[in-house]
């Protein structure tokens, strides 16, 4: 983004001295104050070209891509080959994942001025979000090449071959990006992204902290700390609870609220308006748990409001699905927190369902300003958001004690089954016979993150593999295609005589494949802290059991919440010690986990764990009670 000078001798005193006036605030960070300046300014001269594109870079510093869009638009009306205007008017549609605009006007600009590096990085940018990841890298390697010291193009280009899973090469790019500009917060902030998918979390989150220190607020970065801590073995739930409450206190429970609810009576109500905040209605473990249920629904009891603030222009037959299933779909890439919350308001939303948590492109500002009466968080993080405004937190019988309760802000609702819900798609494959049959050898799995493989983790696998002899053990994700990861992994096994053919890294696949490859597995290990959830419910599917130990903490409970709807605790391990001897007895007994991979599918069939008909009469009640439980208290 770039502002324009003013250079016009035509333009009036007046209006000159608004524009002066807007461009002095919006340099002191008072946006606000500066969206009135530019106006008064264009309203004394319509066509002040330079007033309308700083109005607009003033509306993206307020989050507010469709004024921003607006206001380039008009500018490029009056200076349609002005580069500068161009390139801004991308960065208003790549916000709004309107991606093939970005992607045209970037290269308009481009054509009109070669040399332009933030162009080119700005396309390099909207090319990734449009998974032209290849693209990407050769625009954003032309910015560096037109300026070697150019830091946001070495930082976004490390921060693509982060999501490749090409993890040094990334870490190199950040670390020239932090060189050059060594209080580059966002740079820390990737570094640490990098730094997680190595495993290496504790060097992931001093990195964290380094955005901090460069911008304190930066509630990005703190985020990415606080869901980077559920990956550290040992920590408790007090110190999770009071990090994530430390967070909310800091950045959002002060914040102004919506205190009046035009649309919204709380009285009892036959039919409840239920709002769904996520970027991850898609091929994304929160949109296959949708996917299972929202079809079949009760229009009579519910409606169904999505708020689809994807960032990438990634729709599939997921989204599609959902898509089909809302009553009301809201595409809100580009709106402010502000915007957002009036929008729900408007539409008179009973019950606000966050379905992000401290990840990616959370709405959690949104929520902190109550647009909703009742607002529930669920599915798409893995504990307390730490916010006062959120009034529930959506889990089950195993997926937090009843003892545990004090350590979540929330209230805590329990289905009274699992938590989620699991559609298997299509192409699944059948799960065929057990391989170690045809192998002679047992084929162990983790389909997992390598952020949730730590060394207390390798060196329990490392004795199983050391008592299970001939066994072999299959990693796959895409960031085990990175040489430091399957190093790190080697390594640790090395020390209990594990010959790296044993060893197996898979990367980067299709999904239709990740489910085939289990066709090849015999038994799947869990990890911890971090628990499987979407891997533990593909791995059940295809007839592989799953053996984990489950702590206190939320996320590491996943895996015995399915297991235990599945019927299949035999595999939940109370010590790793446990853990290993059921992996070790498990493998000496060929019948029985030929029996397992025979019945799981069928158990899973006939489970609560994938009967979408019961969990969406499930949902159903508890969004009615937790409406009257609101208005006993209203």
């Amino acid at each position: 983004m770039s502002q324009e000078g003013n250079s016009s001798d035509t333009i009036s005193q007046k209006a000159l001295k608004f524009f002066e006036k807007g461009s002095s605030l919006q340099s002191s960070g008072d946006h606000k104050k500066a969206v009135n300046a530019f106006k008064e300014a264009i309203l004394i001269q319509p066509d002040f070209v330079e007033a309308h594109n700083n109005l607009g870079l003033a509306y993206l510093a307020l989050s507010d891509a469709p004024k921003a869009e607006l206001s380039f638009l008009e500018a490029h009306k009056i200076d349609p080959k002005n580069s500068i205007i161009l390139n801004n008017l991308g960065v208003a549609c790549r916000i709004q994942v309107k991606l093939d605009e970005a992607i045209s006007f970037h290269k308009q600009a481009i054509d009109s001025n070669p040399n332009y590096k933030e162009a080119h990085n700005n396309l390099g940018a909207a090319l990734s979000s449009s998974g032209k990841a290849e693209q990407a890298a050769d625009s954003y390697k032309k910015a560096i090449k037109i300026d070697p010291k150019y830091a946001e193009a070495h930082n976004n280009l490390g921060g693509l071959l982060t999501k490749q899973g090409k993890l040094d090469m990334a870490i190199k790019e950040i670390e020239t990006a932090i060189q050059i500009k060594p209080k580059y917060g966002q740079a820390y902030c990737n570094l640490g992204n990098a730094l997680k998918d190595m495993g290496k979390i504790g060097e992931a989150a001093l990195a964290y902290g380094n955005a901090l220190d460069a911008n304190p607020s930066d509630s990005i970065s703190y985020s990415n700390f606080l869901f980077c801590n559920h990956y550290r073995p040992g920590i408790s739930l007090e110190k999770i609870n009071k990090m994530h409450s430390e967070w909310a206190k800091t950045y959002c429970d002060d914040l102004p609220k919506f205190n009046n609810y035009p649309n919204i009576q709380l009285v009892p109500k036959k039919t409840l308006s239920i709002g769904l905040v996520s970027p991850d209605f898609k091929s994304h473990p929160v949109g296959y748990f949708l996917s299972s249920f929202l079809d079949k629904l009760d229009k009579d009891k519910v409606k169904i409001y999505c708020y689809s603030d994807r960032m990438r222009g990634d729709g599939d037959k997921i989204t599609a699905g959902i898509k089909n299933s809302a009553d009301s779909w809201n595409e809100v890439s580009g709106f402010s927190h502000l915007s957002l919350g009036k929008k729900i308001q408007e539409d008179g939303i009973d019950i606000l369902f966050d379905l992000v948590g401290h990840t990616a492109n959370n709405r959690l500002f949104t929520f902190a300003q109550r647009p909703s009466p009742v607002q529930v968080t669920w599915a798409g993080y893995v504990g307390t958001t730490g916010m006062k405004a959120m009034n529930w937190i959506f889990a089950d019988k195993f997926q937090i004690l009843e003892n545990h309760e004090n350590f979540y802000v929330e209230k805590v609702y329990r289905l009274p089954n699992d938590y989620i819900c699991y559609a298997p798609p299509q192409y699944a494959p059948e799960c065929g016979p057990l391989p170690a049959k045809k192998n002679k050898f047992i084929s162990f799995c983790s389909y997992n993150n390598p952020a949730k493989v730590n060394d207390p983790l390798l060196e329990t696998w490392g004795k199983i593999l050391q008592k299970v002899t001939k066994s072999k053990l299959f990693l796959k994700y895409r960031a085990f295609d990175d040489a430091y990861n399957q190093t790190r992994v080697l390594d640790c096994f090395q020390k209990y005589g594990i010959e790296k053919e044993r060893v197996i890294f898979w990367g980067n696949s299709t999904h239709e494949d990740t489910l085939k490859a289990y066709t090849q597995m015999d038994i799947a290990l869990d990890t911890h802290p971090y628990s499987g959830g979407l891997t533990t419910c593909e791995a059940l599917w295809m007839g592989v059991p799953v053996i984990t130990k489950p702590g206190d903490t939320f996320a590491s409970r996943h895996s015995l919440t399915h297991l235990a709807n599945v019927g299949l605790t035999e595999t939940v391990a109370e010590t790793w010690e446990d853990y290993i001897n059921i992996a070790q007895n498990l493998s000496g007994d060929i019948q029985s986990l030929e029996k397992i991979r025979l019945d799981l599918r069928k158990k899973m069939q006939q489970s609560p764990l994938c009967d979408g008909e019961k969990f969406a009469r499930t949902f159903e009640n508890a969004c009615q009670d937790i409406w009257k439980k609101s208005l006993t208290k209203a």
